[in-house]
């Protein structure tokens, strides 16, 4: 089915009730791909398994009541399932199995059949003419699929500038933290030299240094300041 540009719900119900059914299919496939809001999607679901029996699809209306039975709605659930078996009551052929579908015919089938196949001797069929067709399912929506959707937005219109910083707040967090840091660091060199102090009195070959008993202020500042 062709995609629409902007496909719109109300232009699928539109061309659905009006019996155009190949631009409702098209519109309300497009709904199902793009829209965001479920309710929609559903309600877009809902209306492509009346569209797909009309149009000649009725093995899409089947698979997309077997999806809808998966809905959180208990009454979707309940809609998907009904309608799934009156279409399978009214299409058998749409609900035939995959291996049904394909044609393939059993070996013991083909055995009662009155039609032989002659063959050489010493010719051996190849086992794949054996195998039924692959069955591909029909397409369907993408429904309750998250994936990312993209919108084109508009560029801005007004520009307005950026509030300036105040700078008083930035510059007293600024010198609290400093003073915080300079007194910190105070106290562990203090700690430091006492405790170096502490160990070399204890000790009998060594005396402890005079300079360690001194206030390490000026030092750290003149250190700080040349750093």
């Amino acid at each position: 089915m062709a995609s629409i540009p902007n496909p719109t719900l109300a232009a699928g119900l539109a061309a659905l009730k009006q019996g155009n059914y190949q631009d409702a299919i098209a519109h309300l496939e497009g709904v199902c791909e793009m829209e965001l809001d479920d309710s929609i999607v559903t309600e877009a679901s809902q209306s492509l398994v009346e569209a797909y029996p009309k149009h000649g699809q009725p093995e899409k209306a089947i698979a997309l009541c077997q999806h809808l039975r998966e809905h959180p709605d208990p009454q979707i659930q309940e809609w998907a399932a009904k309608t799934e078996a009156e279409l399978i009551t009214k299409y058998p052929v749409a609900a035939k199995s995959p291996t049904d579908a394909t044609g393939f015919t059993p070996l013991e089938d083909q055995a009662s059949s009155p039609l032989k196949l002659s063959r050489k001797p010493n010719q051996t069929a190849s086992s794949s003419s054996l195998l039924p067709v692959p069955y591909s399912p029909p397409d369907i929506p993408t429904l309750y699929t998250p994936r990312p959707r993209w919108r084109n937005c508009g560029r801005a219109q007004h520009w307005h500038p950026l509030k300036s910083a105040k700078m008083e707040r930035l510059w007293l967090v600024a010198i609290t933290v400093a003073i915080a840091f300079f007194w910190l660091l105070r106290v562990l060199v203090e700690f430091a030299m006492e405790t170096i102090n502490s160990i070399l009195v204890e000790l009998p070959w060594f005396q402890p240094f005079q300079l360690l008993y001194r206030d390490p202020t000026v030092a750290l500042e003149i250190t700080l300041a040349i750093l």
